[in-house]
């Protein structure tokens, strides 16, 4: 269980018992993009997954790659 720390419990108006820890669940992340660092490992990531019809997008200020396809799935 995750550790609730006192400045949380004091902003919520929580106790110190564990089991009022219930408010603070994880949520689940969002799927991001997946990139990579040189072109290379791009299109070998693409010819693995028989990605046939894309096109590379760079990202994060030019320094990776996504893979785009060109019919706009991904």
């Amino acid at each position: 269980m995750k550790k609730v720390h006192s400045p949380q419990k004091k902003k919520f108006n929580l106790g110190s018992h564990p089991s009022r820890t219930y408010f603070f669940k994880l949520k689940p992340r969002a799927r991001r993009p997946k990139t990579f660092s040189s072109e290379e490992f791009a299109h070998l990531w693409a010819k693995e997954n028989n990605i046939n019809d894309y096109e590379l997008k760079i990202v994060k200020k030019g320094k990776r790659f996504q893979v785009v396809e060109k019919n706009g799935k991904n």
